[in-house]
């Protein structure tokens, strides 16, 4: 499917924007693996006493995982929504029924996506993406997120959830009314086919028939 239009005004299905942006945050790192070097077989005597290789710790592991998505999200996903004219891409799911790219966009030490997490990345005149978070935590400084106005019972203000997603999604999209938006359904990649039919419908209504 050819990559959308920007003189569209209707959101598009995934075509290979969204297709190849899904497989490239899944599977690329910050570096290019260099193959490993041939080695000569060795027989290792069955009396031989075990050789450990320690690992880094959980928390400097964390550390450079958190590098890999930052460069995900800051490297790789503006070249690619360049290169397919892509304005916005959008991601919505819920939790424990999250979309496969979500697990490539987020901090290490995140278990799941909170209640409903709705993601906006929207490529800039400069050729840099916004990464907006409605709904979720920031996944470690990547994502300018959105609080609900209503304070918590701890004083603070508390998460955005239900309708009140719907609303402000419709008001972020319609302030930077870009030209197309890519979802992710496919009938071919399962990675690129994340978005759930009843957040489909959900967006659809949010968004109205403009876009």
């Amino acid at each position: 499917m050819p990559s959308p239009a920007r003189s569209s005004r209707t959101y598009s299905r995934l075509g290979p924007a969204g297709l190849v942006a899904a497989l490239a945050l899944v599977a690329s790192g910050p570096f290019t693996p260099r193959p490993a070097a041939a080695q000569t077989p060795v027989a290792v005597p069955p009396d031989a006493p075990a050789r450990y290789h320690p690992l880094p710790s959980v928390r400097a592991q964390a550390e450079e995982m958190q590098g890999w998505v930052e460069a995900r999200v800051e490297r790789v996903l503006p070249a690619l929504m360049a290169e397919y004219d892509v304005d916005m891409w959008i991601l919505s799911m819920r939790e424990y029924g999250e979309d496969p790219v979500f697990w490539s966009i987020i901090s290490p030490t995140t278990f799941a996506a909170r209640r409903r997490s709705i993601y906006i990345f929207t490529r800039q005149d400069d050729g840099s993406v916004e990464r907006l978070a409605l709904g979720g935590s920031s996944q470690g400084g990547l994502f300018e997120i959105y609080r609900s106005a209503r304070p918590a019972p701890t004083g603070e203000q508390a998460e955005l959830w239900g309708n009140e997603q719907w609303r402000l999604l419709n008001e972020v999209v319609s302030d930077r009314d870009p030209g197309n938006i890519v979802l992710n359904i496919d009938d071919t990649w399962a990675f690129a086919d994340g978005l759930a039919s009843g957040e489909r419908e959900a967006l659809e209504e949010a968004l109205g028939e403009k876009y």
